[in-house]
């Protein structure tokens, strides 16, 4: 299994979509309230709407006709993001650095709670998307990420029909054909005001 490492680094809030074919932040309040109260989907630039995720066998799964979320509570395993028509999976591997106090479901979203940082999980139609919370001055401001797939190659960013780059990346597996893709990744200040 290829494993590959993504890392976001940034000074606040952090947003990412991963859509196969596809994380977001405020400070000033609990991490838990900004997604109880839907503040980070107010902030993202590109609002989504989420799919309800249930809990089954100590786990949180998203269904749409087109894929598969499954989210654990333990943020030490890995998201799982499947395509029901091509039965291709994409497992996307968390590193906090930090212990974790609790995973709570808030307004959709699996949310995992630290001493510093907030990670919220979420599922739309195709894809998920991982919203980090920066709690206070101690918490982290490189988050990684590793995906793991049997048959991901390699990765580019993407380019527009001018070759012009905009910083999402796509993901290719070894027939060359895309497998998913990274949307651009976002963060903003405890007044709302981009960082970046």
């Amino acid at each position: 299994m290829k494993k590959i490492v993504i890392t976001l680094l940034c000074t606040t809030l952090i947003l990412t979509n991963v859509v196969m074919m596809n994380s977001e932040v405020q400070a000033s309040e609990d991490g838990t309230v900004l997604f109880e109260k839907g503040i980070v989907d107010e902030l993202s630039p590109q609002p989504l709407v989420n799919v309800a995720i249930e809990e089954k066998n100590e786990r949180f799964i998203a269904e749409t006709d087109e894929s598969q979320v499954t989210i654990p509570k333990d943020m030490e395993e890995p998201a799982i993001l499947s395509d029901n028509e091509e039965g291709q999976s994409l497992s996307m591997q968390v590193n906090l650095d930090e212990k974790q106090n609790e995973t709570i479901s808030a307004e959709d979203t699996v949310v995992y709670e630290t001493k510093n940082t907030s990670l919220g999980i979420d599922a739309f139609d195709g894809g998920l998307r991982h919203t980090y919370v920066m709690e206070n001055k101690e918490a982290p401001n490189t988050f990684e990420v590793k995906y793991d797939a049997d048959n991901i190659s390699h990765l580019e960013l993407s380019k527009d029909g001018e070759g012009k780059t905009d910083g999402s990346i796509l993901i290719y597996d070894k027939a060359g054909e895309t497998l998913a893709a990274l949307d651009i990744p976002w963060a903003k200040d405890a007044n709302g005001k981009d960082v970046c």
